[in-house]
């Protein structure tokens, strides 16, 4: 039954605005504990549906940061809050469920209920899911949110305001199937014409509402935003190209609905 009710949710919702600001809330940074003697960093993104909350990221990042993760977030005024990931999945060690093709890790979030009321205000809903298998339009502008090399989320001011990193890029390619860079298996990707950065691992990619050049014209999307993928990581030979690897947002509703099984 929750099957049926999570698939109607994410294959039938309506499109729905997404501001600039709410793409940006929803991200938070995922770090082992800062006096780790090899610390680890990417990031991850919320998904808010009826009664249930999500954690998203790459699997890569979510093995990487080990069991004693921990999960910084902008609290009120934008302050900087560091929880464990125990503490807020209610479980140790925190109980990720995995795509097992994709690089896409999902864990409910069922712990202290004065923090999960404070991020549940900054999932994203259903209908900024696209369930399809595609790669998005290449004349669209697409936004990556997140902290490379930490920073906005552990390299902190004297305010300590945590801040996510933009920035835009496009497709470069439709589907590919290509080797993940963490198990050397094959899975499906497309590219964006800029590389990623170490930290944006898990961030998600976003086609928001914006004009946008179309040959010679400017274009004019529909008011809504979508999420289309999480970053996997950089595609990179010995002469310089750099590529980003993005992980299709379909095989992340699958991952959400077998966490919502679970």
């Amino acid at each position: 039954m929750f099957h049926f009710v999570l698939a109607v949710l994410l294959g039938a919702a309506q499109p729905m605005d997404l501001p600039v600001s709410d793409a940006a809330r929803s991200v938070v940074m995922l770090h082992a504990p800062q006096n780790a003697s090899n610390p680890q960093a990417g990031t991850g993104f919320l998904v808010q549906l009826p009664g249930a909350l999500f954690l998203v990221t790459a699997e890569h990042v979510a093995r990487g940061i080990g069991a004693n993760a921990q999960v910084t977030f902008g609290a009120a005024g934008d302050v900087a809050q560091t929880v464990s990931l125990a503490d807020l999945a209610g479980s140790a060690p925190p109980a990720w469920v995995f795509h097992g093709q994709a690089d896409v890790a999902v864990i409910a979030l069922h712990g202290r209920t004065n923090l999960l009321s404070n991020l549940a205000s900054r999932g994203l809903q259903p209908a900024h899911l696209v369930s399809s298998l595609e790669a998005p339009a290449r004349d669209r502008p697409l936004t990556v949110f997140g902290f490379p090399l930490g920073l906005g989320g552990l390299t902190l001011g004297p305010d300590h305001r945590i801040s996510p990193l933009s920035r835009e890029s496009r497709a470069a390619s439709g589907l590919l199937t290509l080797q993940r860079a963490d198990t050397h298996t094959p899975a499906n990707f497309y590219l964006l014409a800029d590389p990623s950065v170490g930290g944006y691992s898990g961030a998600p990619v976003f086609m928001l509402s914006a004009p946008y050049f179309t040959g010679q014209s400017i274009g004019f999307g529909p008011p809504v935003g979508f999420c289309m993928g999480l970053v996997h990581g950089t595609v990179s030979d010995g002469t310089g190209g750099k590529l980003a690897a993005i992980v299709p947002v379909a095989y992340i509703t699958e991952t959400i609905q077998e966490a919502f099984r679970h």
